[in-house]
């Protein structure tokens, strides 16, 4: 259990995450996870996917090593499936399995599972998929991990309810307030996040941790990553916040956001006839449909009250 004197940060557990067996330290994290519970419950199984070539950043292969453990490993990607594979063809409580994990068809993680003799209740379930993490973790059913680790897309705000369409051809993510909402339905609680991973146990568990307020706002660790817009009176965008494209090393530029010509970033009921008759054409090439709509909307109450339209 997390002593009273450590409950002022409510998200003590990245502290522990100073190993380099994965990317942020999530095996350390993991494993003060399952002692928190009890390793006494442990059954020393879990489920990994995407698990690479199953040495880097993976979050299974010091559990299956030095403590032991059975595991369902699941990579789609061909070369680094033969490397997984050949990794583990002399442990015979390793599940290697060449495929994509789905929300629905063959391929969802239940169907998979099912194939294999992992017990429902198993240890772990480390979730990476760079995209569709949420929906596949949603249409898990039949199975329930204590603990489950997934990554999340660190620079949607922590306020926002944010999730990608449902699509393998999509690499979005989710958001972590998104992630909170589906474990709690689900039956868990957020207890630990990283830079780009959330940490949830079964909610039978969460008492354990100690932790005041596992809310999105006050678990997320990386403010800095959040970009943040705003809107001037004039019409002016400010970019303020993290602005950087965070997967493409590039710079967001701050002119290429603004929506309207400097000439006419002004507040509308200081324009001049010119500035006034340059935002017009403004609009209507902007948006022609949007523009005309709007005339005919002002157009219309104007008739209908029977006052004078505005020139």
């Amino acid at each position: 259990m997390i002593k009273n004197s450590e409950k002022k940060d409510v998200n003590i557990l990245a502290s522990y995450g100073q190993g380099n067996a994965a990317e942020f330290g999530e095996v350390d994290i993991i494993a003060k996870i399952l002692d928190i519970i009890g390793l006494e419950q442990a059954v020393n199984w879990c489920v990994e996917f995407g698990a690479g070539n199953g040495l880097s950043a993976s979050n299974s292969r010091r559990f299956i090593v030095d403590s032991k453990y059975s595991a369902v490993l699941i990579e789609p990607v061909n070369f680094r499936y033969k490397l997984l594979e050949s990794l583990y063809k002399d442990n015979n409580a390793v599940i290697t399995l060449e495929s994509f994990v789905n929300y629905e068809g063959d391929s969802t993680l239940d169907n998979l599972l099912a194939n294999t003799n992992i017990p429902v209740e198993f240890d772990f379930l480390s979730i990476d998929i760079d995209g569709n993490d949420y929906h596949v973790w949603k249409a898990v059913k039949n199975y329930s991990p204590k603990v489950v680790i997934i990554e999340f897309n660190e620079t949607v705000p922590p306020s926002i309810h944010f999730v990608q369409d449902a699509d393998p051809r999509v690499n979005q993510g989710c958001g972590l307030k998104s992630l909170c909402e589906l474990g709690k339905d689900k039956g868990y609680e957020l207890v630990c996040v990283t830079t780009t991973n959330a940490f949830f146990v079964k909610q039978e568990h969460f008492a354990k941790f100690n932790i005041l307020d596992n809310s999105p706002e006050a678990m997320h660790p990386s403010p800095e990553l959040i970009t943040h817009l705003f809107v001037g009176m004039d019409g002016k965008i400010f970019l303020t916040g993290n602005s950087r494209l965070r997967w493409h090393s590039m710079d967001i530029s701050p002119v290429k956001l603004q929506q309207l010509p400097k000439i006419i970033q002004k507040f509308p009921p200081n324009y001049n006839f010119i500035e006034r008759f340059i935002f017009r054409i403004w609009r209507f090439k902007s948006n022609p449909k949007a523009f005309v709509q709007s005339i005919y909307s002002k157009y219309s109450k104007t008739t209908k009250t029977g006052l004078k339209i505005k020139k």
